[in-house]
């Protein structure tokens, strides 16, 4: 059983690397796909107060 399961994870790598190294719409989207991960904590603010601001603009709105 270890011995298939060894075999699964050593090919299951070796596909992951070979999408990594062939695919250039992937080679393309990482440099992209690191900038949002590093400024996933802004993103994450804004977001957040973006949902607590459209309570209060419904509200707003309702009282005029």
């Amino acid at each position: 059983m270890k011995t298939i399961l060894y075999q699964l994870e050593i090919t299951m790598w070796n596909t992951h690397i070979r999408i990594l190294d062939e695919s250039k719409f992937v080679q393309n989207m990482l440099p992209h796909l690191r900038e949002i991960w590093l400024q996933r904590k802004k993103i994450a603010n804004a977001l957040g107060l973006s949902l607590l601001g459209l309570p209060l603009g419904i509200f707003l709105g309702v009282m005029k």
